[in-house]
């Protein structure tokens, strides 16, 4: 079961407040003006319910968050195209130095454990915040959804199907420190509005990537 949350802000006074619909639809009130300056949503959702989609309208800002969990096998988080016929990356000493490898369509991130139990939170948004204080290792990198919205984000024994707005994103990972009760947490960040670039904005002492990162990867076997 996934917690879908999404919060819609603007100022009022001069554009009517749309919500989004889980799905393609739109529904806008004229009624809630000035006042009314931020809308928040929470529906659970049961794992059948999934993929999920959110409209975009231009001109709110709009947040949602997803939290997943499950098993990450082989130390990498994944979160690729559905469509993809070899969805997972092969992993060179240069890869795994800077914590993740990246193809167009494909990203694997390095984690902390090598196995176990992870909870995932996704949060959707036009522009990345700042970083969490207890995060302990965090990479950005360009990922753009395809046109069919269609992507999975899990391991390689594991994934959760999701259904996001088509388009490019800057796409942040940031691995948090562990609290020793056995769950390890991570956020990912897919922001639509900033610049997609390839960073390692902060590392552990697990990585030494090299000051120019490699941006290529082969698909696995």
């Amino acid at each position: 079961m996934g917690l879908l949350r999404f919060r819609v802000s603007n100022w009022m006074s001069t554009h009517q407040l749309c919500s989004g619909k889980v799905g393609r639809e739109q529904v806008c009130d004229r009624s809630i003006l000035a006042r009314i300056w931020e809308l928040e949503l929470a529906l659970e959702m049961h794992a059948e319910a999934y993929p999920m989609a959110l409209v975009f309208e231009s001109r709110l800002e709009i947040r949602m968050t997803i939290t997943i969990k499950f098993e990450v096998s082989y130390s990498q988080l994944a979160v690729f195209a559905s469509a993809l016929s070899q969805p997972y990356n092969d992993w060179s000493d240069r890869h795994v130095a800077q914590g993740f490898a990246w193809r167009p369509g494909s990203v694997s991130f390095r984690t902390l454990s090598e196995t176990g139990s992870h909870v995932v939170e996704i949060d959707l948004v036009d522009h990345t915040g700042g970083m969490h204080p207890d995060t302990v290792r965090a990479i950005e990198v360009p990922f753009d959804v395809p046109d069919d919205g269609a992507i999975e984000i899990g391991s390689i024994a594991e994934t959760v199907p999701l259904a996001l707005p088509a388009g490019s994103f800057l796409l942040r990972c940031e691995f948090r420190r562990s609290t020793g009760v056995g769950e390890e947490r991570v956020r990912l960040t897919f922001a639509k509005k900033d610049a997609p670039r390839f960073a390692v904005i902060r590392a552990d002492s697990e990585l030494s990537p090299d000051e120019l990162l490699l941006t290529t990867a082969e698909p696995a076997c």
